[in-house]
């Protein structure tokens, strides 16, 4: 551990760098065992640590060797993995005037971490001032596309404008493209804000094509899942977010969404319940939607007219737009008289 110390401490003296990524390798005989640890060396602090072992032989070296950096990666490197995690953390702590273009960049993980409107407008207006700040910085467009599909996915901080919000979205995307043609990121927000616009049915191709090229990215591959199952390719929809999971076990709480929604229209409402009670989104309006709905055909109605009470202190005006709402998800007729019979017996009022 000193040794480390020391190593780390001129390190730091050496370069500009936070974290620094360590390990040890012990084999014995047909066995390899390796300790792995990051540290945060600006305060020497240690983030993480793991063991990572595994028998071993001549045929199977290259796949330890691909197993253990698509393990390290995900825990570190991936949306909501350990450093983003820490990142998010400061970030909460400092005045929006004295953040960098990249610090205000990482608003967009906060906004999708608790899918609140407070959340989506400081992302909108951070991620606004990060791309003037820095006009080439690509993966802060394409984060900002994705922003204003919110604005009109969730009804967010909608603004009076004279242009679609939603041709924003492709705009923004179609700049991040520009100043990196390699951002597959970037080529994925296009896909959405497409989708956002057009519907899922005509980017269908696009959107798979766009998946691949983000197989690794737990975020957006459990955004294409999403849209995938509630457009009505459930299985293939699933299968995705599961995937998504298993790359990141630091997941939003959202991910969950999509499991409760399926088992709410199979009519396995207890099932559907205990999924949706893993979510931990007192902010987002349409987790009080599906807890409202799971209530009333459980006949726990004291619960469903509470949903509803923190439902309209969300969105005030949901009796007019609980429709609309569902809709632009492109959900099956089937599922959304499904939530219109459920919400009415928990007390919602449709105009």
């Amino acid at each position: 551990d000193e040794d480390i110390y020391k190593s780390t401490k001129r390190l730091r003296q050496l370069v500009d760098v936070r974290y620094v990524l360590t390990g040890n390798v012990f084999i014995s005989e047909n066995h390899i065992r390796i300790y792995v640890e990051l540290d945060d060396i600006s305060n020497y602090t240690n983030l993480w640590t793991n063991l990572y072992e595994n028998k071993i032989d001549k045929n199977n070296v290259i796949l330890i060797e691909n197993d253990v950096a698509t393990h390290v990666a995900t825990a570190i490197a991936e949306p909501y993995g350990i450093i983003l995690r820490k990142e998010l953390a400061k970030l909460n702590r400092v005045e929006t005037e004295n953040l960098s273009a990249y610090q205000l960049y990482l608003q967009f993980y906060q906004f999708s971490l608790t899918l609140s409107q407070k959340d989506h407008l400081k992302a909108r207006d951070a991620l606004e001032k990060s791309v003037e700040i820095d006009p080439t910085f690509s993966a802060a467009w394409a984060a900002l596309s994705l922003i204003y599909a919110a604005e009109f996915q969730f009804s967010f901080n909608r603004l009076n404008r004279n242009k679609d919000v939603r041709d924003l979205s492709i705009e923004a995307a179609r700049k991040a493209i520009k100043i990196d043609p390699e951002n597959s990121r970037a080529s994925y927000s296009l896909v959405f804000a497409k989708m956002t616009k057009e519907g899922m049915k005509n980017c269908a191709k696009d959107a798979e094509k766009a998946y691949k090229a983000n197989s690794n990215n737990s975020l957006l591959v459990a955004i294409h899942g999403s849209r995938l199952a509630l457009s009505g390719n459930w299985d293939r929809g699933l299968e995705l977010i599961e995937e998504a999971m298993e790359l990141n076990l630091s997941h939003p709480d959202s991910y969950y969404l999509p499991f409760a929604l399926n088992y709410y229209r199979q009519g396995q409402v207890t099932k559907a319940l205990a999924i949706a009670q893993k979510m931990d989104l007192p902010d987002f309006f349409f987790s009080h939607i599906i807890n409202a709905a799971l209530h009333a055909d459980m006949e726990q109605l004291d619960e469903a007219t509470a949903d509803i009470k923190k439902l309209k202190v969300l969105y005030p005006d949901i009796e007019n737009c609980i429709l609309d709402e569902l809709k632009k998800w492109e959900m099956q007729t089937d599922l959304i008289l499904k939530f219109k019979e459920s919400l009415h017996h928990a007390g919602l009022k449709f105009s």
